[in-house]
């Protein structure tokens, strides 16, 4: 039942009761490994099972901040991959110093969002993917993670994220390389499902834990459902919530029949109920003569079907 906000321009993170109560205030976090100038500026944080807190920090690129509930920093976890143009890796080889100087400085991107499901994994997002790069990924179906606008980092700090699905899992599939997707937000479900927002578009997309893309909604406009600026997103049961910070505003969705009845086949399939979940991928076509998932659903429920009754 506690609130805790990211209050960043004053520098600290207050944790309210939920009278509004303030019951701690995590602030002045100290960072060896930063410097004594360095000033601790949260922005997003998310809070394990045991008050831990996973916060992002401005101008830190060194990964997600794992603090202690009394202040005391513990340790980076996460830290982005840095990617160099192996043209650019050659001439390095072989540049001067004062060339080297001249050159592009490649440096880990920032995070800008963190997410925690109920098991304790952190879901962090990236909004700053070079377009190009981005395209290329999916265009080649690149399934491995190299460029992605979402990690589920493990204890380890290593990305664990299943993808599995046709596409990696990196919201639209079709954009400008000069105006990309920018996910901005994940929300995770307590059935494994997660959510992104992407901010350029205004869409929010849902995939299953596997990587699959179920479906989408949302977009830009002053129309009810659509946002100018999206900036946030949060779930609850079966409602998904989405601020925007142009209109200051937050709207609220509902699961359509189709959506709860993709869920609902994934579920079914997931815990070896074939048969229905044959059934319900059957009704999915129904609602979408267009969804490769509802024919690989009803294939794999054939599939295991056939392997149980051998």
């Amino acid at each position: 039942g506690d609130i805790y906000v990211a209050d960043t321009n004053n520098r600290r993170i207050v944790v309210f009761d939920i009278t509004g109560t303030v019951k701690n205030v995590v602030q002045a976090v100290k960072v060896t490994v930063l410097g004594s100038n360095y000033v601790f500026k949260p922005q997003k944080l998310a809070v394990d099972s045991g008050g831990g807190l996973q916060v992002i920090a401005y101008g830190v690129n060194r990964g997600i901040m794992q603090i202690d509930d009394d202040g005391t920093f513990r340790q980076f976890i996460g830290a982005p991959a840095v990617t160099i143009d192996a043209v650019e890796w050659f001439w390095r080889q072989f540049a001067s110093a004062e060339q080297r100087q001249r050159m592009v400085t490649y440096v880990p991107t920032e995070y800008n969002n963190v997410s925690i499901d109920d098991r304790g994994f952190l879901y962090a997002t990236i909004s700053t993917l070079d377009g190009a790069s981005l395209k290329a990924a999916v265009t080649a179906k690149d399934l491995s993670g190299k460029t992605t606008p979402i990690l589920r980092l493990n204890s380890s700090g290593l990305d664990s994220l299943r993808r599995k699905g046709f596409y990696p899992p990196v919201g639209d599939l079709s954009f400008d390389e000069k105006s990309p997707t920018q996910i901005v937000d994940v929300a995770i479900a307590d059935d494994g499902f997660y959510t992104m927002l992407d901010t350029a578009t205004g869409r929010f997309f849902t995939y299953d834990d596997s990587g699959n893309f179920l479906y989408m909604a949302g977009g830009k406009g002053n129309q009810t459902g659509c946002f100018k600026t999206a900036a946030a997103i949060a779930v609850k049961g079966s409602q998904m919530i989405v601020s925007d910070t142009a209109t200051k505003s937050i709207t609220i969705f509902e699961e359509t029949d189709y959506a709860k009845l993709i869920k609902s086949a994934v579920i079914a399939n997931s815990s070896g109920q074939y048969e229905v979940a044959k059934q319900l991928w059957s009704e999915v076509a129904v609602y979408n003569s267009n969804s490769y998932i509802a024919y690989i659903g009803m294939g794999k429920a054939e599939m295991r079907m056939a392997n149980v009754l051998h």
